[in-house]
């Protein structure tokens, strides 16, 4: 089975094409009506649409506890 990713705003443009050219069905929020949705909305979008949400975090920092997905990162490549 494809994954089937949502690529939230600080996921760089040429990764998130690079990632499509290699078959990977990805959504990027800024082509959609959600650009500057809140993080419960790309939450709920995700999950309505059955895809994994790729966040861009600087390397090494993962998201506080208090943030709808938890306090865990998977990086999909480091960047830096």
């Amino acid at each position: 089975m494809q994954s089937k990713l949502l690529a939230d705003e600080n996921i760089p443009w040429p990764l998130v094409r690079l990632l499509r050219n290699t078959g990977i069905d990805m959504v990027w929020i800024p082509e959609t009506a959600y650009r500057g949705a809140s993080d419960k909305e790309i939450v709920d979008l995700a999950n309505s649409n059955r895809r994994t949400i790729a966040i861009g975090r600087p390397e090494g920092q993962c998201a506080p506890a208090r943030e709808p997905w938890g306090s865990r990162c998977w990086p999909l490549m480091s960047l830096g």
